[in-house]
């Protein structure tokens, strides 16, 4: 049994997979009229065993496999707070996946992980990077060999987990905001902000690059606009009603895959405007 396997060693982790679909479902234990319940019914079954399992094994963490989307829904998040969205792995398709399940669930429920170059569903190149950028404001794993990585690819990996592991209680606990949608354009910007207010992160994409393409700033929300925010990255501190109406400059490089991220702390509180 399934309790018996993980009651067989120190088993921490598993996820729940299962990509066989029913076809041509049926069966001799309801009348003819009836059938239409089997799918409803096995529904049901799962949820009753994964309550089962989570209530006898509180300490694993189950993830569950959302199959394209498909059983990401709010009873299966019952038992895993976790779900691997896609096996769509590109960071580049990943952009539209993460950005629509965030519309229904919070990033932390949602695993993103940083696979291998070439892409195996794509064959897309894609820098270290921006794969690390669209896997940072989510679920952050890493699918792939390492040992297959370059002695920098390896350094560039500690680094990335070195930073989510820093800012891991505003990634997973903090407030999301859509800012640029990749349904409606060629950019892609979402930040989180801490529920306390006291720091937020951005993160800008830009899969393709463009001929002539005109330089924009990225306009943030949520914020407080009466406070003073310090960027982490080169100390210049902005107001919040100037990262809100006037953004922050993008960084343009030349080249696709091009991707930006900013990390601020809140300094002050500013003084009101005295009246003329």
């Amino acid at each position: 049994s399934v309790s018996a396997v993980l009651e067989s060693a120190n088993i921490e982790y598993v996820k729940w997979d299962c990509n066989r679909r029913i076809t041509e479902p049926g069966t001799t234990t309801l009348p003819a009229e009836r059938q239409d319940e089997l799918m409803h019914r096995y529904v049901l079954g799962l949820y009753d065993v994964m309550r089962r399992l989570t209530t006898r094994f509180p300490r694993i963490l189950f993830e569950n496999c959302a199959s394209g989307g498909a059983r990401m829904d709010p009873g299966m998040m019952a038992y895993f707070p976790q779900t691997w969205a896609s096996d769509d792995s590109d960071a580049e398709e990943r952009l539209s996946i993460q950005y629509g399940a965030s519309l229904c669930y919070a990033p932390v429920m949602t695993t993103a992980h940083v696979s291998i170059c070439p892409n195996e569903q794509i064959g897309r190149n894609e820098p270290l990077e921006f794969r690390g950028h669209v896997a940072g404001a989510f679920n952050l794993g890493y699918e792939l060999n390492l040992c297959k990585l370059s002695d920098a690819e390896l350094d560039e990996v500690a680094a990335q987990i070195a930073q989510y592991k820093a800012m891991r209680d505003l990634v997973q606990h903090g407030e999301f905001y859509r800012l640029m949608s990749p349904y409606d354009g060629d950019y892609t910007a979402w930040m989180t902000i801490a529920r306390d207010g006291s720091e937020f992160a951005a993160w800008f994409f830009k899969p393709t690059a463009r001929p002539e393409e005109a330089y924009i700033n990225l306009r943030l929300n949520g914020l407080d606009p009466d406070a003073l925010y310090r960027s982490l990255d080169d100390g210049r501190e902005y107001s919040g009603a100037a990262l809100m109406n006037l953004g922050l400059p993008i960084e343009w490089r030349n080249g696709d895959d091009f991707s930006q991220m900013w990390r601020f702390e809140r300094v002050a509180k500013l003084a009101p405007a005295q009246d003329a």
